[in-house]
């Protein structure tokens, strides 16, 4: 049941007769274009763009889609989010080029998330190193909205090609899912799960055949949500959907030389 409350801001009180009874992500009460997380005592200073979660799907789309752009460079990397219909909703480009062979498990790597107008949505940073990997997500204003963190061994991802992450927000457990790294495309095609606290699945990331442009193959995915989720669910749930672009970006191994360094230390499903 709602509360009422007296709220202070800069000298005026403020009523607000919607305070929410239970912790979450809901409308901010002072700048209602976004979305400030309410710690079911009081609001913390934690805000998320609301264009991008507040319907609570993924850019407000049950149905999301991603695809690669063609690189005018090794190591460039960008994307373009598509709807159902196949209008754009968005643009993702990485600030610095990608590690082709040293610093792919280490180096930090940032995405800037834009709207069809050039309005910067949220930036994905992935950071860490071998065993403790991490999706760091921020708004528009710098404020972080949630992360992926590392939760498998760093064996397990060599030997089993499988990396498991926690999607959380303030510290607190929100959904959980694994990435599937394969460098040979074999495996690459399998759908990826997300599934809430209670082992439910909230949505799939699903890849598509990659697009032939020349010598590139362009990565493509789909994002399936099949019921809206509570903020910042939403926001993170677009988090994976470019991680696993990423990741599958990363894993790739295009040398003769890296796919001989590979296949010495291959994981257990290969031998």
């Amino acid at each position: 049941m709602a509360r009422s409350t007296e709220i202070l801001v800069e000298g005026d009180v403020i009523t607000d007769p919607t305070l929410p009874a239970a912790a979450g992500w809901f409308t901010d009460p002072w700048e209602p274009d976004r979305v400030r997380f309410f710690d079911g005592l009081k609001w913390t200073d934690q805000v998320a763009a609301a264009s991008t979660a507040a319907s609570g799907y993924p850019l407000g789309q049950r149905i999301l889609f991603l695809r690669e752009q063609a690189a005018s460079a090794d190591g460039d990397a960008s994307c373009v989010l598509l709807d159902v219909h196949g209008a754009p909703l968005g643009a993702v480009s990485s600030r610095v080029r990608l590690p082709l062979a040293i610093g792919r498990d280490t180096r930090t790597i940032e995405f800037d998330v834009v709207n069809p107008a050039g309005r910067l949505l949220l930036t994905v940073a992935r950071s860490g190193g071998r065993r403790d990997q991490r999706i760091t997500i921020g708004d528009a204003g710098g404020h972080e909205v949630g992360r992926l963190s590392q939760t498998g061994s760093y064996w397990r991802r060599v030997r089993l090609g499988r990396l498991s992450m926690r999607l959380e927000s303030s510290d607190r457990p929100l959904a959980q899912t694994t990435f599937h790294l394969d460098p040979t495309g074999g495996r690459g095609l399998a759908p990826q799960h997300v599934y809430d606290t209670v082992g439910a699945a909230i949505a799939t990331v699903t890849p598509l055949h990659p697009a032939v442009t020349g010598p590139q193959q362009l990565l493509a995915y789909r994002l399936d949500c099949p019921q809206a989720v509570s903020n910042p669910l939403p926001t993170l749930l677009s988090a994976v959907l470019i991680a696993r672009y990423l990741y599958d970006r990363l894993e790739y191994r295009g040398g003769w030389l890296d796919q001989a360094a590979y296949w010495v230390s291959r994981p257990s499903w290969h031998q």
